[in-house]
């Protein structure tokens, strides 16, 4: 039985096709209660807004080039991502996508990353974030 929980949410972005996005995105569009034209992405349900579920391939396919296709070229999409699997397994995401790219910042390898900066230590700590 999969007990896994996620969340996803987007800041508030540019499109040049709002029909498009809607589209992609369906339900998860939340549009900026006093910003015109500013759309935001919001999921509850556990189902990545950004991976959809091709029935034909019975793939799971990216929409980041889509997105990237639609986006206003002076804007950002800066996607959130938190899940946990009971009390085990966490994780905390972030998916930086503009117009020309798209990057994953994974929030436990910039965080294991800081306590040796901190400490000012030169070796590796050993640090367990899974149980």
């Amino acid at each position: 039985m999969n007990s896994c929980v996620s969340f996803e949410r987007t800041n508030y972005f540019r499109v040049i096709d709002e029909k498009k996005l809607k589209d992609l995105c369906g339900n998860d569009v939340v549009s900026h209660p006093k910003r015109k034209g500013y759309f935001s992405l919001i999921n509850e349900n556990g189902k990545s807004v950004f991976k959809q579920y091709n029935k034909e391939s019975g793939d799971y396919i990216s929409i980041v080039t889509d997105l990237q296709n639609i986006l206003h070229s002076e804007d950002a999409i800066i996607v959130t991502h938190i899940g946990r699997e009971k009390t085990r397994y966490t994780s905390a995401e972030g998916l930086v996508i503009t117009k020309k790219a798209a990057e994953t910042v994974d929030l436990k390898i910039v965080s294991m990353r800081k306590p040796r900066e901190l400490l000012k230590r030169k070796e590796k700590l050993e640090l367990q974030m899974d149980y």
